[in-house]
């Protein structure tokens, strides 16, 4: 039997014992949190912003490359401006003097992500460095 998909602007949320269910998606994620707010299963590009204070001068922007590790490829921009993007670890962006428009900036990532958690319901797994399922059904039945 063919898998069913569902596309929409919805999240998908796992009860105690692991049954999902649809609902409305959340104003704001974390990507830490994914799979626990809402996108398990997820494919496609996720745009993550926030401002923050940076310096006035040139300065480096890294992202974790264990976090992102065969995550997908992720793009920066900082108050609008695009940086370019990296399509494998490490994620560093050498942003220039003057990219910023004060020391208050909103940087945006947007993470296009692979398709592995949405076709095959796994997600890479930094700790293990493997290839895990998305829901792990035994600790989600013990409420961890």
């Amino acid at each position: 039997m063919d898998a069913v998909y569902l596309l929409g602007d919805f999240a998908v949320f796992h009860d105690a014992a692991g049954r999902a269910s649809i609902a409305n998606r959340p104003d704001t994620v974390r990507w830490t949190e994914r799979h626990t707010a809402g996108y398990p299963f997820f494919s496609g590009s996720l745009r993550l912003s926030r401002t923050k204070e940076v310096p006035g001068g040139a300065f480096r922007v890294r992202l974790p490359d264990e976090e992102l590790m065969f995550a997908g490829v992720a793009q920066l921009a900082i108050d609008g401006r695009d940086l370019g993007v990296r399509a494998w670890a490490p994620y560093v962006w050498d942003v220039p003097a003057g990219a910023s428009q004060g020391t208050n900036a909103t940087l945006t990532v947007v993470i296009t992500t692979t398709l592995l958690e949405q076709l095959e319901g796994k997600r890479y797994d930094p700790r293990g460095r493997r290839v895990v399922p998305v829901i792990d059904r035994a600790a989600t039945a013990l409420g961890l």
